[in-house]
């Protein structure tokens, strides 16, 4: 038994130096704690100082771009409206081109249909001058 007797205490020595290193631990930890609390919440102070301060110069930013649009739209009113005429009235005398061009081409398509009648009944005529002439011809023969 005397073996027994010597794992069990060396085993319960072994336990009792695992049990005092726990609690040192711990104290080390709550002594950490304590000593950084403080610091701990300096830091959150300032963390949260440095957010509101961020968010002050995020919310001047933001309304700042907000106005320089709003001028910016102010600014170009006219440019965006005069640009707006000019295009209706481009397309205005374009489409007026467009017709112009359309009725010079009937009044040429018209005019050349005349001149192509007129060839016809000049060479119809010619033909018919020419055929009487021959006949005249045949008959004085």
């Amino acid at each position: 038994m005397g073996l027994l007797d010597g794992l069990k205490k060396l085993f319960g020595t072994a336990k009792q130096v695992a049990d005092k290193a726990v609690d040192e631990v711990k104290d080390l930890a709550e002594d950490a704690m304590e000593a950084t609390k403080d610091v701990r919440e300096k830091a959150t102070e300032m963390a949260g100082d440095a957010f509101e301060k961020v968010k002050d110069v995020a919310e001047d930013v933001a309304e700042e771009a907000k106005n320089l649009a709003d001028e910016a739209m102010d600014a170009t009113k006219d440019l965006r409206e005069n640009a707006a005429e000019m295009a209706t009235t481009a397309f205005d005398k374009a489409k007026d081109v467009a017709s112009n061009v359309a009725e010079t081409a009937e009044n040429a398509f018209e005019k050349a249909k005349d001149v192509a009648k007129d060839a016809v009944e000049t060479v119809s005529d010619k033909v018919e001058n020419l055929v009487e002439g021959d006949k005249e011809t045949e008959e004085e023969e």
